[in-house]
């Protein structure tokens, strides 16, 4: 999903399913689960007597056995995918397949989902993992997105970035002098 987004290491990994438009480990496994034990219904289905005829064998704590599984997610029923408060006000809704912005040209789909995420060459950042000396923008302001994104008079965005269809922000590039 890294690379789907572009996003760095740095940047925390429940914010990937949201951004790469994949849905998250947990909802995969749940629908794959459930997409088995209704098949396996079928007298036919090789799975059919471990199923509904045989008893739910004992296993170690560890082990997720499919019956087990499928019984509570009928009990609680399926996970959904929850967008991080971080994203919410970037990405108001996960039922979407894809995020706002992903039809945009590589190098700004990442730029904007580093933007997002607040994980770029901001000097907050460089100067954290010591790339740099200091972690000043040129307006005299601690460099992070949220300050280039809103408060910075010199490095401001041309557009607001919720506006991904606004031409002005493909050609926006924050330049860290370091």
């Amino acid at each position: 999903m890294r690379v789907v987004t572009g996003c760095l290491r740095s940047t925390p990994s429940s914010f990937l399913p949201v951004l790469s438009g994949i849905n998250p480990p947990e909802t995969i496994r749940s629908a794959s689960c459930l997409k088995l034990y209704t098949n396996a219904f079928n007298p036919k289905h090789l799975r059919h007597e471990t199923l509904y005829l045989k008893p739910s064998p004992k296993r170690l704590r560890s082990s997720k056995p499919l019956r087990a599984f499928v019984e509570l997610l009928s009990i609680n029923g399926e996970p959904t995918a929850e967008i991080p408060p971080a994203l919410q006000s970037f990405i108001p809704d996960f039922h979407d397949p894809q995020p706002p912005g992903c039809d945009l040209p590589r190098d700004a789909w990442v730029q904007l989902n580093r933007l997002r995420t607040g994980v770029d060459r901001f000097t907050a950042n460089m100067k954290l993992m010591d790339l740099c000396g200091s972690d000043v923008c040129e307006c005299g302001k601690v460099q992070t997105a949220h300050h280039i994104l809103h408060d910075c008079t010199k490095l401001k965005p041309p557009c607001h970035i919720y506006e991904v269809d606004n031409p002005a922000l493909l050609e926006y590039r924050v330049e860290s002098k370091f």
